[in-house]
């Protein structure tokens, strides 16, 4: 599965991953439910596929997720969802933003767990569709996952998928599989294992330690847009038509713009982070400041040099 990340697997990213292939299925950028449930028009904005029968161009099925702790505005939002023809509800519990949890939102419910009960017996009491759950360790003491996760089970999700760190641990390494590997044994709910999966070796490794079946895979598409393929053995692609293709999507759900520059920086640093090859191409888009510059980018130097 390809990892819900906010401000990060939008739309285009979505639409550029699964188009690649190896993806079976998204999660979206949580949905924030704070002081009223989320009216469909803005649901549609943060999730266009949902006209698309909630799956990508490329026909990868997506779920929508939810972030918030109020049990009836996020069973109400869930139910919009459902009438949108969403085929199931992913409920946030990760989400180690400092905005988010002083909020009540994402990982802060670890140290709530009753809330966190509360608030996915609400959503399943109101839709016929799955929900599932993605959540962390705990907040502080890894451990904790062991009492948080078995009061979940009992509430018989879709899934439970985890990242393997704690909410004070970040993302800072080691992901802890072990712990998943404990925790897989003592559910029946199946588990979804998250973090540090970032190269096929880490994906076989993870597999191995953990005895997981499913995966969420997330921070390494910043570094390798194949991972997914890569991970089941097949062959990478042309990174010119990757870069185009980022290029261009961002021109169709995000027309007139000006962020777009900025983001395909980015997005150039990163692959670069992955493969330094490509770092000469990074350090030529970084004077990037218009639409002509950055023709001008693919002609004179990117086609070049990945020829």
């Amino acid at each position: 599965m390809l990892a819900p990340m906010e401000g990060v697997t939008d739309v285009v990213i979505r639409d550029l991953i699964t188009s690649l292939g190896g993806v079976d299925l998204c999660v979206s950028e949580f949905m924030r439910v704070s002081i009223h449930p989320i009216p469909e028009r803005v649901m549609r904005k943060y999730i266009p596929e949902a006209a698309l029968g909630w799956r990508t161009p490329s026909g990868t099925p997506i779920l929508p997720q939810l972030l918030g702790s109020h049990p009836g505005r996020m069973s109400t939002t869930a139910q919009t969802l459902e009438r949108m023809g969403a085929t199931g509800i992913d409920l946030n519990f990760g989400c180690p933003a400092k905005t988010v949890n002083r909020n009540e939102g994402g990982a802060a419910l670890l140290r709530k767990p009753q809330v966190m009960c509360e608030v996915i017996q609400a959503v399943q009491a109101a839709v016929r569709v799955p929900v599932s759950v993605k959540m962390r360790l705990g907040w502080e003491n890894p451990d904790d996952v062991f009492a948080i996760a078995a009061m979940v089970d009992a509430l018989k999700p879709r899934w439970i998928a985890v990242h393997a760190r704690t909410k004070a641990e970040m993302y800072r390494p080691p992901a802890h599989w072990d712990r998943l590997a404990l925790l897989k044994k003592s559910l029946k709910t199946p588990l979804i294992a998250n973090g540090d999966i970032f190269t096929p070796a880490d994906f076989e490794k993870c597999r191995e330690v953990t005895g997981c079946d499913h995966f969420m895979v997330g921070r390494a598409i910043l570094r390798d847009p194949w991972i997914f393929r890569r991970i089941r053995g097949e062959g990478t692609g042309d990174v010119l038509s990757v870069l185009q293709r980022f290029v261009e999507l961002c021109a169709k759900h995000y027309p007139g713009n000006e962020v777009t520059i900025g983001r395909f920086k980015q997005f150039i640093k990163n692959i670069a982070v992955g493969d330094p090859r490509l770092t000469p191409l990074f350090e030529a888009a970084k004077p990037l400041e218009s639409p002509a510059q950055l023709d001008a980018f693919f002609r004179d130097h990117a086609a070049p040099l990945l020829r």
